[in-house]
């Protein structure tokens, strides 16, 4: 490796442990100092565990007993334990406050055995490793790349992740565009003025003519009507004096209104989703700890009907505690009740077959899993070793070459939990992240409900089933009434040198759109004084540099007003909105939707530093940017 590769490799190492660093939501939930749902062998297990932290070598001896509960959980048929991984990080986030950063790694690894799939595992671990020596960054990518993998096979994090982001995205867009409008407003107030001045005939004060939008604007926010009033209502105010490309903007914010009523209905199944006992007790099932509450669920036969998927989970359970003839039934029910994933089921039921010891039924059901779905790589597997069982050990090697050719990631992971116990012989199909996903969809009776509560948040007196008609009325209506007007009416606009407010009733007008000063001091030069066009040009000069430093002062403050002053307002409208959305996921994230069991770092002055220094460094580049642009 070239010495420059490698420097690129470190530098982005050090960028992604940064933004880590910034990303990691603030402290405001603390996991559970034990899980709450525990099997008896399992509690004892934590409590030796607890007991441990005593011992000469805590480290080695909360090794042993973290493996000695993987061993439990792998004999049950569990393969992940999320609340036991959650408990974990928990303990290693105490060693680290005392600085045993060797325990917290130890302990991380253990969690991490415990729940492959459980995502503030590998972002602890990489935060351990930052901790523990800065050199650790290649360890710090790798462990922030599988913490972000992991987050796509944990559904409460993809879940609840995916529906904060929504959440911010959309509020981030409103802000942005509400802060634009006023920045728009700011630079179109001067036209505005003119324009009334010149229908009013100079009767009404000029500072009460410039105020008349502002007041029209900021009054629905300021009575609770919502902002994306003051955008529409600044839009009508503006149009005519806005450019093509402005216009276009304008016409996005209208057609990001039309869409609102799907995106908020999205939303609300993330909000509903959570609160959905189906959800709850599916996901309780895929990760091994079913409380009493959800046992009680799973035999009601309500749930059933609600979601055939709890026949499923219900089989699942049975056969962990051991109840083959109830397992054998709900798989059957399952079945004749059209779930999605027969031969799932079916390759259950062989599982549970295979625990009582009738190999010739169990391989029947392997064998009907695999008519019915070919690409199934656990019925190929566990018929492998059913037929090996039986001494046919050429078929079975067979199924097994075929099996590592559909998944060999898959088979490479049952053979690591392979074990004497029937539960790590042969591997049950548990349930998916569509299976959860499947009672989301089926919890959305109040999702209307939700849908206009989130909306009034942003704007009140119009209903999402009203907003289509009106956001279309608005893309007809306004464009035709601002060509009406400007067929009517003589349209102010600025001199592009000194800034000047003019019109064509107050003067000739000139296809360089100048005032008549400029033109004849730039363009004609004719009739002009020397000391006269020397004192023109200063006054040009001067207001070109108060205008730089108005728009270099307005994007650091304001990263992407600048642009928007300048009338790059799509460039400035995307610059707002990334810094928005920056500052309210560093913000508010986890403020909406807090993921069941997670566990959030606490925050610390490096973190603020990191945050601070990512916004700046993006604020330096806007700046100079509109510097640029400027200078043109």
């Amino acid at each position: 490796m070239s010495r420059r590769s490698g420097t690129r490799i470190h530098r982005a190492a050090w960028l992604a442990a940064a933004v880590w660093l910034a990303f990691a939501p603030p402290a405001g939930a603390e996991a559970p100092a034990a899980p709450k749902t525990l099997s008896p062998e399992l509690s004892s297990l934590w409590a030796q565990h607890r007991e441990s932290f005593r011992a000469p070598n805590p480290s080695q001896t909360a090794a042993e007993i973290v493996r000695a509960m993987r061993e439990s959980q792998l004999d049950r048929g569990i393969q992940s334990l999320p609340a036991f991984a959650a408990a974990l990080v928990e303990e290693a986030r105490r060693a680290v406050r005392i600085h045993e950063y060797e325990l917290a790694v130890d302990l991380l690894r253990g969690a991490k055995d415990l729940a492959p799939d459980y995502p503030p595992v590998y972002f602890q671990l990489a935060r351990v490793y930052w901790l523990q020596n800065k050199l650790n960054a290649l360890k710090v990518l790798d462990e922030l790349a599988s913490g972000v993998g992991a987050m796509s096979q944990n559904f409460w994090w993809s879940f609840y992740k995916t529906g904060n982001f929504v959440l911010l995205a959309i509020t981030a867009l409103f802000v942005s565009f509400f802060l634009g409008a006023l920045i728009l407003l700011v630079r179109t107030t001067p036209l505005i003025r003119h324009a009334l001045s010149e229908a009013v005939g100079g009767r009404v004060p000029v500072l009460a003519l410039a105020a008349v939008p502002w007041v029209t604007v900021l009054l629905p926010v300021l009575l609770g009507f919502g902002i994306a009033w003051a955008v529409i209502l600044a839009a009508l105010w503006m149009w005519i004096f806005l450019s093509r490309k402005e216009q276009v903007v304008v016409g996005l914010f209208v057609l990001f209104l039309a869409v609102m009523p799907l995106a908020l209905d999205a939303l609300a199944g993330f909000v509903l989703g959570g609160s959905s006992p189906a959800v709850r007790v599916l996901s309780e099932v895929r990760d091994g700890t079913v409380s009493a509450e959800s046992a009680a669920y799973l035999a009601r036969a309500d749930g059933v009907r609600a979601n055939p998927t709890i026949l499923l989970a219900r089989g699942l359970v049975a056969k962990r505690e051991g109840r083959l003839a109830d397992a054998v039934r709900d798989y059957e029910a399952y079945a004749a009740a059209g779930g999605s994933r027969p031969a799932a089921a079916r390759n259950n039921m062989g599982n549970v077959y295979y625990t009582a010891g009738d190999l010739d039924r169990a391989a029947a059901e392997y064998r009907e899993a695999i008519r019915i779905d070919p690409k199934l790589v656990t019925a190929h597997y566990n018929l492998s070793q059913v037929t090996r069982e039986q001494f046919r050990f050429d078929e079975g090697d067979q199924l097994y070459i075929q099996a590592r050719e559909l998944d060999a990631e898959a088979v490479s992971s049952y053979r690591r939990i392979a074990g004497p116990h029937p539960n790590r012989v042969v591997v049950d199909e548990n349930l998916t992240l569509a299976d959860l996903w499947k009672g989301v969809e089926a919890s959305g009776a109040r999702r209307v409900e939700v849908s206009e509560a989130l909306w009034s948040r942003f704007m009140r007196g119009i209903s999402l089933q009203v907003l289509p008609i009106f956001t279309g009325g608005l893309i007809v209506l306004v464009p035709l009434l601002g060509y009406a007007l400007g067929r009517r009416l003589s349209i102010p606009y600025s001199c592009r040198k000194c800034g000047q407010v003019i019109c064509d009733e107050c003067q000739v007008a000139t296809k360089e759109r100048m005032c008549s000063a400029c033109h004849q001091t730039l363009i004609t030069m004719v009739g002009i004084d020397v000391k006269d066009r020397v004192r023109k040009i200063l006054e040009i000069q001067k207001h070109r540099e108060r205008e730089s430093f108005v728009t270099r002062l307005l994007s650091f403050l304001l990263p992407g007003g600048g642009h928007i002053l300048m009338g790059r307002t799509a460039v400035g409208i995307l610059a707002l909105f990334v810094v928005v959305l920056w500052v309210l996921t560093w913000l508010l994230s986890g403020s909406f939707l807090v993921v069941p069991g997670e566990v959030y770092r606490e925050t610390t002055a490096a973190g603020y530093t990191v945050f601070l220094l990512v916004l700046g460094l993006f604020d330096l580049f806007i700046v100079r940017h509109a510097y640029r642009i400027h200078q043109m």
